[in-house]
């Protein structure tokens, strides 16, 4: 449809497209969600979107050169002119369902940005694997071996004394030697593994588990919502356009184009029937992150029962150690000195694996707490 309009028709002409680009300024310079910051993978999301929405918010603004062929006129898809020689015009189009896409396609990119810092997280976990809750718990170890070096150091010292004073054998020296090597050895065991787990970046989760598979499934969901969404308006085409034609006296145009794709009722069906099979995938299927993150926190809980039934057999074992001990403790025997040093050296690592193992056991319980908490 074309007709022409009147000075008035076009300052009004000329005022909605004003308004219109301004709010596309304004809409692509406010962000969509304000955080006190933003991950790199929002950040890289927010760039492309806002991008995205900027085209469809914006008018397209149009030059055209007609050539007419000789004679008394001719014809152009835009209706029936006439005219000669060559012809200039000017056009804006401006689609107000464009710009309803627009703010769609920001929404998406806000559910994209929360879909993949909930990704980022789960992947982390996943990662550690059976390495999640072990740097805690070596350093504690670390530190617990570092705060009896001076009593190995001690046991050793008066050992050597026993041995120049001709009361104990170079026997019994040479095997409190080798049991402080092997204390030594497991010292240094631990600080190389403290320093494996930092270079990984094993972190501790303050969170639960279970409730970040759901956020996991939740937040995809979302996304896949605002994608279907989009797509269910593609068989649609809204478009206002106007324009002028320069001659002696210029002539303003403009037309209203409204279209619609009948395949766009299967689209729409199709739609609903992908929403469907992507939301049970999300939900059962094992190499989806839900299934991934309940199955790994069956392994912690299997770790920590692990944990819990090795130190209560190390704390027995140091409960015997120290039994025997304070038997002993009241000996008058000659080799006495020398079996308390033995006991001593034995209960320092058995007190270094319980140090490991209690701190893994807090570690992985809470996860088990954070989950019955709320």
């Amino acid at each position: 449809m074309k007709w022409s309009l009147s000075s008035r028709r076009l300052r009004c002409a000329k005022l909605v497209s004003v308004l219109s680009a301004c709010a596309a300024v304004v809409a692509v310079s406010v962000p969509s969600e304000v955080k006190a910051e933003e991950s790199s993978y929002c950040k890289k999301v927010h760039a492309r979107t806002t991008g995205d929405a900027a085209l469809l918010f914006a008018p397209t603004i149009q030059a055209q050169a007609i050539r007419y062929p000789t004679g008394a006129g001719g014809t152009i898809d835009a209706g029936t002119t006439s005219g000669t020689g060559l012809q200039a015009r000017a056009s804006v189009s401006w689609s107000p369902l464009d710009f309803y896409r627009g703010f769609g396609v920001m929404s998406a990119g806000d559910a994209d940005c929360a879909r993949g810092d909930a990704q980022i997280t789960a992947q982390r976990l996943l990662h550690y694997g059976e390495d999640y809750g072990r740097l805690h718990a070596r350093r504690s170890q670390v530190s617990y071996f570092a705060s009896r070096e001076s009593a190995i150091a001690l046991l050793l010292a008066k050992s050597e004394e026993r041995l120049a004073a001709h009361v104990t054998s170079l026997l019994d020296t040479n095997e409190l030697r080798a049991r402080a090597a092997d204390l030594d050895r497991k010292r240094v065991t631990a600080q190389a593994e403290v320093a494996r787990l930092e270079a990984r970046g094993v972190e501790s989760y303050g969170g639960d588990i279970r409730r970040l598979a759901v956020e996991v499934e939740a937040k995809s969901i979302r996304y896949e919502r605002e994608v279907s969404a989009l797509r269910k308006l593609d068989g649609w085409d809204l478009r206002v356009s106007g324009g002028v034609i320069p001659h002696d006296t210029p002539q303003v145009f403009g037309f209203v184009q409204l279209g619609f794709n009948v395949g766009s009722i299967a689209r729409i069906v199709s739609e609903s029937s992908y929403m469907d099979a992507r939301t049970e995938e999300l939900r059962k299927a094992r190499y989806e992150l839900r299934d991934q993150l309940e199955r790994f926190k069956s392994q912690l809980r299997t770790a920590r029962a692990q944990a819990i039934g090795e130190s209560a057999i190390v704390s027995n074992r140091v409960a015997s150690l120290l039994a025997a001990r304070q038997v002993l403790a009241g000996s008058d025997s000659p080799n006495a000195p020398h079996v308390l040093a033995v006991l001593d050296l034995e209960i320092i690592g058995a007190e270094a694996d319980n140090a490991f193992l209690n701190s893994l056991i807090s570690e992985l319980s809470n996860l088990e707490e954070n989950h019955h908490g709320k």
